[in-house]
């Protein structure tokens, strides 16, 4: 009958490893029960009788199945290096439970971060400040993780954090401060994920011109600039050019129809402050015999010259844009007038061009 009991608990807890818990005591330290248990559910050894937590085999079994069960383990146990590797190649966040001279083992470390780079928390300080650790906790994809739990001197290595940001942009907020406040590494971080402007420098922030190449890289990032940027017409313009679902937030800033900052938007040729785009110089506009509006321009760096464009008397500044930038086969184009100092703004699309014609 003894026999049949301790059968009928074999087959229960090859069935389910957790029923371990509920078996009697004498089978709570039977080998052969336990290994089943911890074989079909590593966290059974929970239940195992102390001797067999601190029995190298049984425990080896356990964190194949579940890393994490080496929190069940012996503490002699924790320290053998056979047994962490395998709980680490499970579930790397079980280095927590590891030996202390373990989490100073960089094969064991490098194991663990391969599997979860949020198990370089639980690395000797020594390996977190490891530039090859971090970056294999880097491939993972948990980088801003990484990140967070690197030394001081990797927050403030370039290199790493431009490795970093470029995966996730989100890692700026743990870069150090000089970092925060590197146009390029920004940059690197706002192409991954525009809410990492979020964490640049302050100075970056307020800097306008800097502002306009952050918009064109995500226009969601306008909600992260300077509070006197958030304001700037044409800031926000380039960040609904970027990014048309922006145009929402825009309307509420401005207190306007969202259909009315997504006209403003589209079908605007004229290229905003900073942006790359080839320049027409409009040497003159004049009104033809037939009404119409006669345009003089050079267009390009080549001076390429056009003489006697035709456009509508209606005609706009934005139509005019339009003309060149389907010249030039491009987007976008930067217009200058002569006698002028300052290019055309892309908020001045709708401006009648007779206003600037010579009669």
């Amino acid at each position: 009958a003894v026999h049949m009991a301790r059968a009928a608990w074999l087959q229960a807890v090859k069935d389910n490893g957790l029923v371990l818990e509920q078996a009697p005591e004498e089978l709570r330290a039977d080998e052969e029960v336990v290994r089943a248990a911890v074989v079909e559910d590593g966290q059974a050894l929970e239940f195992a009788a102390e001797g067999l937590r601190a029995h190298p085999a049984i425990v080896l079994e356990a964190v194949k199945q579940h890393g994490r069960a080496l929190t069940y383990a012996a503490p002699e146990v924790r320290a053998d290096r056979a047994v962490v590797l395998a709980a680490v190649k499970e579930d790397g966040l079980a280095l927590e439970f590891a030996a202390r001279e373990l989490c100073a083992d960089k094969e064991v470390v490098l194991e663990a971060v391969r599997h979860d780079a949020l198990a370089l928390q639980f690395a000797a300080d020594e390996l977190k400040g490891d530039k090859e650790v971090l970056l294999e906790a880097v491939v993972v994809g948990e980088d801003c993780f990484a990140l967070e739990h690197a030394t001081h001197a990797l927050q403030a290595d370039k290199d790493v954090v431009l490795a970093i940001v470029a995966r996730d942009g989100r890692a700026l907020k743990f870069a150090a401060e000089n970092l925060q406040a590197d146009m390029e590494v920004v940059l690197a971080a706002v192409r991954q994920d525009g809410e990492a402007f979020e964490f640049a420098a302050e100075e970056l922030r307020a800097s306008r011109a800097f502002v306009f190449e952050v918009v064109r890289e995500d226009g969601f990032a306008l909600r992260f600039v300077a509070q006197g940027l958030q304001a700037d017409n044409e800031v926000m313009l380039e960040a609904v050019r970027q990014n048309s679902d922006v145009s929402e937030y825009v309307a509420k800033k401005l207190q306007v129809d969202k259909d009315e900052v997504l006209k403003a938007a589209e079908n605007n040729s004229i290229a905003g402050w900073g942006a790359f785009a080839p320049l027409c110089f409009v040497n003159k506009v004049s009104r033809s015999a037939g009404g119409e509006l006669e345009v003089d321009a050079a267009v390009g760096l080549g001076g390429q010259e056009l003489k006697g464009m035709m456009l509508p008397e209606s005609a706009t500044l934005g139509d005019l844009a339009t003309q060149f930038a389907r010249l030039r086969k491009c987007p976008l184009v930067h217009m200058l007038f002569a006698g002028e100092t300052a290019g055309i703004s892309p908020l001045d699309a709708p401006k009648p061009l007779i206003d600037l014609a010579s009669f």
